[in-house]
């Protein structure tokens, strides 16, 4: 017996579920990838503190407003990426 045939064997409800859990599991991880990427972004910008001051002073904002949104594009960004 060949591998389309035992597959054709498996219900149709068991099918649906596998792929379902299958979405899950790829939308949980690619929040937990982007969550990380949001993280790793962040200590990269307050290690290099001069540019996040430099980039708030040119946008006229403050500091810990720009540092919160670039997180967040940062998230967005990774999350739609993945």
């Amino acid at each position: 017996m060949n591998l389309d045939e035992k597959f054709s064997l498996i219900p149709e409800n068991l099918k649906r579920q596998f792929d379902r859990l299958r979405k899950f599991r790829n939308y949980i991880l690619a929040f937990i990838c982007a969550w990380l990427c949001a993280v790793l972004a962040s200590a990269l910008l307050t290690f290099f503190d001069f540019t996040l001051e430099f980039m708030s002073d040119w946008l006229d904002v403050r500091e810990l407003t720009f540092y919160a949104f670039a997180c967040a594009c940062i998230f967005i960004c990774a999350f739609a990426f993945l």
